[in-house]
């Protein structure tokens, strides 16, 4: 009787053991770069995001087609002490960094459900970017501009310029 309960105890500790496994290395790096944007460390947004496409989605947008393929090719230049985005220059960028369900993002800042537009990942950081001193330069009507910074991992950026989604990617 005992080596049945010795046999039972070996089988069912071999079988826990093989559930137990390390997480790809693709996984690890993802978490890490996702844990540095949440906790701040904004280095990782810093550098040459280009426009690469732009998308419309079900909300009003004041751009056609036409006016949104201009910014293909544009640049959004992030660093800590001065930002350029499409020409407005900023000495002192402010930053503010969260982590939000990608879903709820969407259609609480944009009004937005198309799922052509929402990426399809649970959750997106987003770096609320705002210039309220007096800007180096700027195309605006204002001196002060925010923009929404949407990040979908280290390479990948969304954001929104007059109702249309450009999509970055960093150079």
């Amino acid at each position: 009787m005992l080596a049945r309960i010795n046999k039972g105890f070996i089988i069912i500790m071999v079988l826990i053991a093989g559930c137990i496994s390390k997480p790809a290395k693709k996984a690890v790096a993802e978490t890490s770069y996702k844990d540095s944007l949440q906790t701040n460390n904004k280095d990782s947004l810093y550098g040459t995001w280009v426009v690469k496409e732009f998308k419309f989605g079900n909300s009003v947008s004041a751009f056609g087609k036409e006016e949104a393929a201009k910014y293909i090719g544009k640049q959004i230049i992030l660093n800590a002490d001065k930002v350029n985005i499409f020409g407005d220059e900023c000495s002192q960028p402010s930053f503010d960094i969260t982590k939000n369900n990608s879903k709820d993002f969407f259609y609480n800042d944009y009004n937005e459900s198309d799922s052509s537009v929402i990426p399809s990942q649970d959750s997106v950081t987003v770096d609320e970017l705002s210039c309220s001193s007096t800007p180096v330069f700027t195309n605006s009507d204002s001196l002060n501009f925010n923009y929404s910074l949407i990040f979908l991992n280290r390479n990948e950026m969304i954001t929104a310029v007059n109702g249309a989604y450009l999509f970055l990617s960093k150079e």
